[in-house]
């Protein structure tokens, strides 16, 4: 197991780095190195080695989400949990934490956002029973962010306002950065568009300080969002530039396809037919290499751009994270990305 060790110390060493300036240079030695982790994992697991797998799987959730390998991951994940269940020797607090958080993130993306919730709420309890509060607070505005988005809206803005708050006086601009956007998200959903864009823009700020390209782009994401219900097109155009320049420099497969499946949705028809949406929509086409584009470009699309675009755009989305997932899961690991309702499950609760 010597091997196993090694990777995981090695996965560890660059954790930090992942949500920093030097992440597309992390991202692409985590991708060269994929053969050999998943040998690792499978070799813990045979060999009962369930603490050294439950480190490396919560080690790696970040890049599965990121690349979209959204069955591997969770599978992985339940794995070396269950193993550790079953080994009846207590988890180290941070790896079970992190693991969890995987599980909630990868999770969401499959549309169930109960399961996700849950194992949210139980990273936030271990991350504190952990004494790092910064990412106990940071896991608790995603539980605010389910308890909102599951009907008890005030509950939910007051545990976020909270968490962001904490993260502030711990002065955590990680925590921060997460907080602020999952606030604005939140007031967005409200009906509060300019208090939603004041968090996010402090959000932004806050991670362009600390170099973590994601939750610019995430939150950059959001700002999009707030623009088209605004009927704002070029605002949302600049914000989707924005994030997709961010997006391209790590080779974000996830984030990259939820930008698109947005740029062809139903809040980009108010822009001219021949200009800007256009310009949105032919970014299927532009990039092959990221999106199957199934027959659905620019120049095929149904003079409205409707239901069959759209319904066309989610079975690109569905194969191209399958495609870029590596073999096939088995039938406990098989999952399919289903866009949540509310936020088109681009939010991702992550640890570092």
């Amino acid at each position: 197991m010597a091997a196993v060790r090694s990777g995981g110390a090695s996965v560890a060493a660059r954790q930090s780095a992942l949500y920093g300036p030097n992440s597309a240079e992390v991202m692409g030695e985590l991708s060269a190195d994929q053969a050999e982790h998943r040998a690792a994992l499978v070799s813990a697991l045979a060999a009962g080695e369930a603490h050294c797998a439950l480190g490396l799987a919560g080690g790696l959730y970040w890049f599965w989400y990121r690349m979209g390998r959204i069955g591997e991951g969770l599978g992985f994940l339940h794995a070396a949990l269950d193993a550790v269940v079953a080994d009846h020797l207590a988890p180290e607090r941070r790896q079970f934490a992190r693991a969890t958080a995987g599980v909630a993130s990868l999770t969401y993306l499959t549309g169930n956002r109960p399961a996700a919730s849950d194992a949210a709420r139980e990273s936030a309890a271990a991350w504190a029973a952990a004494g790092d509060r910064a990412e106990a607070a940071r896991l608790s505005a995603w539980c605010g962010y389910f308890l909102s988005m599951d009907g008890d809206h005030d509950a939910g803005l007051d545990l976020v306002r909270d968490s962001a708050a904490t993260a502030r006086a711990l002065g955590s601009g990680f925590a921060e950065a997460d907080a602020r956007m999952v606030l604005g998200m939140l007031l967005r959903n409200h009906g509060r568009p300019l208090e939603a864009r004041g968090e996010l823009v402090t959000a932004i700020a806050i991670a362009e300080r600390i170099g973590n390209r994601w939750s610019v782009g995430s939150s950059t994401w959001a700002l999009m969002k707030s623009a088209m219900d605004a009927g704002d097109v070029d605002a949302a155009m600049s914000a989707a530039r924005d994030m997709q320049s961010v997006l391209e420099v790590d080779g974000d497969v996830t984030s990259w396809l939820v930008l698109m499946h947005h740029r062809r949705g139903p809040g980009w028809r108010r822009a001219p037919r021949g200009g800007r949406r256009a310009r949105g929509g032919g970014a299927v086409t532009g990039r092959p290499d990221r999106v199957p584009a199934r027959g659905d470009g620019p120049d095929r699309r149904s003079p409205g751009g409707g239901c069959g675009a759209r319904c066309a755009q989610r079975t690109g989305l569905c194969t191209a994270l399958r495609a870029r997932s590596g073999p096939r899961p088995g039938p406990d690991q098989r999952t399919a990305v289903q866009p949540g309702r509310g936020e088109c499950a681009k939010p991702a609760v992550r640890a570092r």
